[in-house]
């Protein structure tokens, strides 16, 4: 059986998880590191980040995070029931 809301429900779900992705790697990756030390975000949108610092650690921390934020997903999905995500 085919549901015609299941295009328009990938889509929602795809535009939800890229928002969820780029918050992940701009705001709490280079973001929280910048604040952490001791720096102040000069500039932050969806694909651009600047800190008042400047540090090789802050530019890892966007792709930190989304290892972080991923593994965490793949944990809940992992103990999740079964047929959960039918």
């Amino acid at each position: 059986m085919h549901n015609s809301n299941d295009t328009l429900t990938v889509a929602a779900l795809a535009l939800i998880a890229m928002c969820a992705v780029t918050f992940a790697h701009e705001a709490l990756g280079h973001g929280g590191l910048c604040l952490l030390l001791g720096g102040r975000i000069d500039l932050l949108s969806s694909s651009i980040f600047r800190c008042s610092l400047r540090s090789g650690w802050i530019d890892a921390a966007g792709p930190a995070a989304n290892l972080v934020v991923g593994f965490a997903a793949l944990v809940a999905r992992l103990a999740a029931p079964p047929g959960f995500a039918k």
